[in-house]
């Protein structure tokens, strides 16, 4: 090899296909996990030149070193380069801030923080593919883009949400946990809220001023505009508007506190009827909006409610 070049080697078991110009190797490399080590023979022994582990590493991703030839931080890659140098830059993330609440006095209790009042906000995904959000960041201060790092096991599904608990105890966040938990907590007089790739690349990021008590703003559609929900919950308010202009209604809608009906909505965050348990219990919305996908933030492990609650 000359100095600076890049050699492809073919683990497919296939030696007999090499050429000068094109090496196979006499074995495979294993999905996921394993090792690869390149050796020699020096005084008629085996001597390890280099090797490295992978594990869990994406079907379709690559891993390796960066900078090139480095051994001690090895990394998966998104984009894969083989003969040509290694491509750090993150994969593209369709993950939008979508709705927050800087002071929830009564709104939505967080059941993994002795049922604290703590402020939330939610992560939206526009897309069709499941979005991991490992190694991202979060921040409520766009000049440290890096305040929290996202732990493995965290995502969005498809036309999904999650919920965020800015309640500054991330140590709440676990396999089990459905919620992601970060360490700072939102300002009711206003601040931003922001989300980083690992290279510092802002994938979204708001501003909001001053907030009310228990007063929701975000985006409608979801992952677009900026508007406020001035209701105990987004969902309703956010279909109510809809469906009034649907129906030719000009007069606004009488927004009113919530029945207690409407707490298992809050508690349990149903990805279909919870729209209907919410607004069906407060009079607002005809049957027929049972059908419509709601926006209330929900967890991971959506469950599913009668339509009453």
């Amino acid at each position: 090899m000359n100095p600076g070049e890049f050699k492809v080697i073919f683990a497919d078991a296939q030696p007999e296909e090499s050429t000068a110009a094109e090496l196979h190797a006499n074995f495979r490399l294993a999905a996921g996990s394993g090792a690869a080590a390149l050796s020699r023979t020096y005084l008629g022994q085996p001597q390890l030149v280099d090797y490295l582990n992978y594990a869990n590493v994406t079907a379709g991703s690559s891993f390796g070193s960066l900078p090139d030839g480095q051994s001690f931080d090895r990394q998966e890659f998104f984009y894969v380069t083989p003969g040509s140098t290694n491509n750090g830059a993150p994969a593209p993330l369709n993950v939008r801030i979508n709705e927050w609440m800087a002071s929830n006095t009564h709104t939505l209790a967080n059941p993994s923080h002795n049922n604290a009042y703590d402020d939330w906000f939610e992560l939206y995904n526009p897309g069709m593919s499941y979005e991991d959000l490992a190694g991202y960041y979060l921040t409520d201060n766009l000049a440290n883009k890096f305040q929290f790092r996202v732990p493995s096991g965290y995502g969005v599904p498809p036309r999904g949400f999650l919920l965020v608990w800015a309640d500054n105890a991330p140590g709440l966040n676990s396999p089990n946990s459905a919620d992601l938990h970060v360490n700072f907590q939102l300002a009711k007089s206003g601040e931003h809220i922001g989300l980083f790739a690992a290279d510092g690349t802002q994938i979204d990021a708001v501003t909001f001023g001053p907030q009310t008590n228990d007063v929701s703003q975000g985006r409608y559609p979801d992952g677009t505009g900026l508007v406020y929900f001035p209701v105990l919950t987004a969902t309703c308010h956010r279909w109510l508007i809809p469906l009034r202009k649907r129906s030719s209604i000009a007069a606004k809608p009488s927004l009113s506190p919530l029945p207690p009906a409407t707490q298992t909505c809050r508690r349990k965050f149903s990805p279909s009827a919870s729209i209907a348990a919410c607004c069906r219990a407060w009079g607002s919305i005809p049957r027929a909006a049972a059908s419509i996908g709601h926006h209330w933030p929900r967890n991971r492990r959506a469950q599913t409610l009668s339509p009453y609650g």
